[in-house]
Protein backbone atom coordinates (compact mmCIF):
# COMPACT_ATOMS: atom_id res chain seq x y z
CA UNK A 1 0.00 0.00 0.00
CA UNK A 2 1.25 3.60 -0.63
CA UNK A 3 1.37 6.46 2.55
CA UNK A 4 -2.24 7.93 1.30
CA UNK A 5 -4.09 4.69 1.47
CA UNK A 6 -1.99 3.14 4.50
CA UNK A 7 -3.47 6.54 6.25
CA UNK A 8 -7.16 6.52 5.16
CA UNK A 9 -7.06 2.65 6.24
CA UNK A 10 -5.79 3.31 9.20
CA UNK A 11 -7.91 6.24 10.50
CA UNK A 12 -11.24 4.42 9.61
CA UNK A 13 -9.58 1.14 11.55
CA UNK A 14 -8.79 2.87 14.73
CA UNK A 15 -12.31 4.52 15.24
CA UNK A 16 -12.92 0.65 16.76
CA UNK A 17 -10.28 0.20 18.10
CA UNK A 18 -9.75 0.76 22.39
CA UNK A 19 -6.72 0.57 24.38
CA UNK A 20 -6.31 -0.85 28.05
CA UNK A 21 -4.56 1.45 30.37
CA UNK A 22 -3.35 -1.17 32.38
CA UNK A 23 -1.52 -3.23 29.23
CA UNK A 24 -0.31 -0.07 28.12
CA UNK A 25 1.35 0.70 31.59
CA UNK A 26 2.62 -2.65 32.28
CA UNK A 27 4.59 -2.51 28.36
CA UNK A 28 5.44 1.51 28.92
CA UNK A 29 7.11 1.50 32.59
CA UNK A 30 11.07 0.06 31.66
CA UNK A 31 11.38 2.83 28.82
CA UNK A 32 9.93 5.18 31.61
CA UNK A 33 12.62 4.20 34.26
CA UNK A 34 15.00 7.40 34.95
CA UNK A 35 13.56 9.25 32.62
CA UNK A 36 13.08 13.50 33.11
CA UNK A 37 11.58 14.86 30.13
CA UNK A 38 9.15 12.39 28.41
CA UNK A 39 7.24 14.19 25.39
CA UNK A 40 3.51 13.11 24.86
CA UNK A 41 0.90 14.38 22.78
CA UNK A 42 -2.70 15.97 23.17
CA UNK A 43 -4.91 13.14 21.23
CA UNK A 44 -6.64 13.55 18.56
CA UNK A 45 -10.39 11.84 18.42
CA UNK A 46 -9.74 8.00 18.36
CA UNK A 47 -6.31 8.62 18.94
CA UNK A 48 -4.56 6.64 21.55
CA UNK A 49 -4.53 9.17 25.04
CA UNK A 50 -1.29 8.84 26.94
CA UNK A 51 -2.36 11.53 29.36
CA UNK A 52 -2.71 9.57 31.66
CA UNK A 53 0.56 8.83 32.11
CA UNK A 54 1.11 11.75 34.24
CA UNK A 55 -1.14 10.53 37.05
CA UNK A 56 1.10 7.36 37.18
CA UNK A 57 4.80 8.93 36.88
CA UNK A 58 4.72 12.97 38.94
CA UNK A 59 8.45 12.17 39.01
CA UNK A 60 8.51 12.94 35.02
CA UNK A 61 7.86 16.21 33.05
CA UNK A 62 5.65 15.61 30.53
CA UNK A 63 5.75 17.87 27.46
CA UNK A 64 3.44 18.64 24.29
CA UNK A 65 4.38 19.43 20.75
CA UNK A 66 3.30 22.95 19.46
CA UNK A 67 3.58 24.22 16.01
CA UNK A 68 4.99 27.53 15.91
CA UNK A 69 6.37 29.35 12.66
CA UNK A 70 5.79 25.93 11.02
CA UNK A 71 7.40 23.64 13.33
CA UNK A 72 6.90 21.26 15.63
CA UNK A 73 8.38 22.74 19.58
CA UNK A 74 8.03 20.83 22.83
CA UNK A 75 6.44 23.21 25.62
CA UNK A 76 5.62 22.45 29.05
CA UNK A 77 1.93 22.94 30.03
CA UNK A 78 2.07 26.18 31.66
CA UNK A 79 -1.54 27.65 32.63
CA UNK A 80 -2.92 24.80 29.99
CA UNK A 81 -3.89 24.08 26.59
CA UNK A 82 -5.18 26.15 23.49
CA UNK A 83 -6.30 25.54 20.29
CA UNK A 84 -3.36 25.69 18.16
CA UNK A 85 -2.76 24.42 14.13
CA UNK A 86 -5.04 21.58 12.85
CA UNK A 87 -7.46 22.32 15.82
CA UNK A 88 -5.11 20.69 17.99
CA UNK A 89 -4.94 22.02 21.75
CA UNK A 90 -1.16 23.35 22.35
CA UNK A 91 0.23 23.99 25.59
CA UNK A 92 1.29 27.20 26.80
CA UNK A 93 4.31 27.00 28.71
CA UNK A 94 8.31 26.96 28.12
CA UNK A 95 9.81 25.68 25.32
CA UNK A 96 12.34 22.62 26.16
CA UNK A 97 15.42 22.32 24.36
CA UNK A 98 15.31 19.12 22.20
CA UNK A 99 18.43 18.08 24.00
CA UNK A 100 16.65 18.08 27.36
CA UNK A 101 13.93 15.60 26.54
CA UNK A 102 14.95 11.97 27.45
CA UNK A 103 12.45 10.18 25.80
CA UNK A 104 9.93 11.18 22.49
CA UNK A 105 6.34 9.12 22.41
CA UNK A 106 5.14 9.65 18.89
CA UNK A 107 1.90 9.87 17.66
CA UNK A 108 1.48 7.22 14.40
CA UNK A 109 -1.75 6.04 12.60
CA UNK A 110 0.05 2.93 11.19
CA UNK A 111 3.96 1.19 11.58
CA UNK A 112 5.56 -0.92 9.23
CA UNK A 113 7.96 -4.09 10.26
CA UNK A 114 11.06 -1.65 10.20
CA UNK A 115 9.37 0.85 12.95
CA UNK A 116 8.53 3.38 10.48
CA UNK A 117 5.43 5.20 10.90
CA UNK A 118 2.72 6.68 8.89
CA UNK A 119 1.33 9.96 10.79
CA UNK A 120 -0.40 12.70 9.04
CA UNK A 121 1.18 13.56 6.40
CA UNK A 122 3.06 17.11 7.30
CA UNK A 123 5.99 15.75 8.05
CA UNK A 124 6.38 17.77 11.71
CA UNK A 125 7.62 14.71 13.51
CA UNK A 126 10.06 13.17 10.83
CA UNK A 127 11.64 16.80 10.47
CA UNK A 128 11.99 17.17 14.17
CA UNK A 129 13.53 13.95 14.55
CA UNK A 130 15.63 13.64 11.76
CA UNK A 131 18.60 14.57 14.29
CA UNK A 132 17.57 14.02 17.72
CA UNK A 133 19.65 11.51 19.65
CA UNK A 134 17.34 10.55 22.36
CA UNK A 135 14.72 7.71 22.20
CA UNK A 136 11.96 7.30 20.37
CA UNK A 137 8.57 5.15 20.94
CA UNK A 138 5.36 4.25 19.69
CA UNK A 139 2.52 2.44 20.79
CA UNK A 140 0.09 0.88 18.66
CA UNK A 141 -1.89 -1.88 18.45
CA UNK A 142 -1.50 -5.12 16.10
CA UNK A 143 -3.98 -4.58 13.44
CA UNK A 144 -2.27 -1.24 12.53
CA UNK A 145 1.13 -2.86 11.91
CA UNK A 146 1.16 -2.79 8.04
CA UNK A 147 2.50 -3.50 5.09
CA UNK A 148 4.05 0.09 3.51
CA UNK A 149 7.26 1.00 2.00
CA UNK A 150 9.01 4.07 4.14
CA UNK A 151 9.83 6.93 1.93
CA UNK A 152 13.50 8.78 2.07
CA UNK A 153 12.77 11.67 4.63
CA UNK A 154 11.02 9.59 6.85
CA UNK A 155 12.68 8.57 10.77
CA UNK A 156 12.65 4.98 11.79
CA UNK A 157 11.36 4.73 15.55
CA UNK A 158 13.96 3.08 17.87
CA UNK A 159 11.46 0.99 19.03
CA UNK A 160 7.39 0.29 19.23
CA UNK A 161 4.85 -1.32 21.77
CA UNK A 162 2.76 -3.48 19.91
CA UNK A 163 -0.15 -4.50 21.87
Amino acid sequence: MDKASVRAYALRLRKGIAYDKEEILNQISPYLNNKKIVAIYYPLPFELDLRFLEEYFKNIEFVYPAIIEDKIVFRKKGKGFLEGMYHILEPQGQIIEKEEIDLIIVPMLAINKDNYRVGYGKGYYDNYLHDYKGMTLGIIKASLLLDFKEEEHDVRLKDVIIL
